[in-house]
């Protein structure tokens, strides 16, 4: 199927400027998802819901201080 016939479909070729947009959120994607299995597999203790981590993230900021403040 080439030629005229191809051009009934409907399909729009993307711009220079689109295919470049399509591909960085293509190699984002890859990198992200590249980055999710590589924490999967080096389990750190850190990383616990009890973890160090956790805790200093529960606890309230200076910032919360003042916002109660007023």
């Amino acid at each position: 199927m080439g030629g005229a016939r191809s051009r009934g479909v409907g399909a729009e070729i993307a711009s220079p400027s689109e295919r470049r947009t399509d591909d960085a959120c293509a190699a984002q994607d890859a990198a992200t998802e590249s980055l999710s299995h590589g924490l999967s597999r080096h389990h750190s203790p850190a990383l616990d819901a009890d973890g160090p981590l956790d805790r200093l993230a529960q606890q309230p900021s200076p910032l919360d201080r003042l916002g109660k403040a007023r």
